[in-house]
């Protein structure tokens, strides 16, 4: 009789594990993750959509073929890898839930990221590692430019998530081998270029970045900057309000040197440092 009852404990919470376990693998998650997207992103100023998801125990969602499209710019469209989301499994029986972590792939890069809220608000931290420039350049810049090289971005943001005057946080990105060819400047062509490496971070306060430290070296061009850039969408037409300095060694390709004597002329021994207004689609240097 006692061996009967000191058992019942281990036979509740094993009878227990196999029903939740049961509940987990057959409720709607497609049904219940759409419902909490459209909850989540009501008011928020982008479109968020999936072709399934599936549970990742002991307590997440495994999402395929996850999208965010801008509500202004239908065409600029990111296409996320599989995509891993878990929570706290105290937040998530209790359907509060507080904090989140994911992880995934974007533009063949390792993306990973936490989520936590604080009141009306939310801190989202995320970092992601190796992404392909030339895909994730080439969803911004039209053809026939194209891009190559890999970067590293870590971003830190605080904000409602429903307007961009609410968002404040950090930004910073590091790329390696970047390359750039057959890229048109307001219908002129810029000679091919590679950087070795190329350093950016920046303030975020709602839709301005205020550049602290924009730095690009390579053998034939460098460039440093800073100053500020006020985010549209598309993205293409943030305006830009930039300090710039570019120094071309003397031994620069031909078609370089060409390029940069068109370049506003400084007095004899003064750095060449120029004002980059316009838009990113349409940059003016004066």
């Amino acid at each position: 009789m006692r061996g009967r009852l000191g058992s019942l404990p281990w036979t509740a919470l094993f009878t227990l594990g196999v029903f939740l376990a049961a509940l987990a693998w057959t409720l709607p998650h497609d049904l219940i993750a759409r419902r909490a997207l459209d909850a989540a992103t009501a008011k928020a100023p982008v479109a968020v959509d999936f072709d399934d998801v599936s549970w990742a125990f002991p307590a997440g969602w495994r999402v395929k073929g996850l999208r965010v499209t801008p509500t202004r710019a239908a065409g600029s469209t990111v296409a996320f890898g599989e995509t891993t989301l878990r929570t706290p499994l105290s937040g998530l029986l209790l359907g509060r839930p507080e904090s989140a972590s994911f992880d995934g792939r974007l533009w063949e890069g390792a993306l990973a990221g936490n989520v936590a809220r604080a009141g009306a608000k939310a801190r989202v931290d995320v970092t992601l590692t190796g992404a392909d420039l030339a895909r994730a350049l080439g969803a911004l810049v039209p053809p026939p430019a194209r891009f190559a090289g890999r970067a590293n971005l870590a971003l830190d943001v605080t904000g409602d998530g429903r307007t961009t005057a609410s968002t404040e946080g950090t930004l910073r990105l590091d790329a390696r081998g970047l390359e750039i060819h057959e890229l048109l400047v307001r219908g002129f062509p810029i000679p091919d270029l590679a950087f070795r490496d190329v350093a950016i971070s920046a303030q975020m306060n709602g839709s301005r970045l205020q550049v602290k430290e924009l730095r690009a070296e390579g053998d034939q061009l460098s460039v440093e900057g800073s100053g500020d850039v006020v985010v549209r969408e598309p993205v293409a037409q943030s305006s830009l309000n930039l300090k710039v300095s570019i120094q071309v060694p003397p031994d620069a390709p031909p078609a370089l040197r060409v390029a940069t004597a068109l370049l506003p002329k400084r007095p004899a021994g003064e750095k060449p440092v120029y004002t980059l207004t316009g838009t990113l689609a349409s940059p003016v240097l004066r």
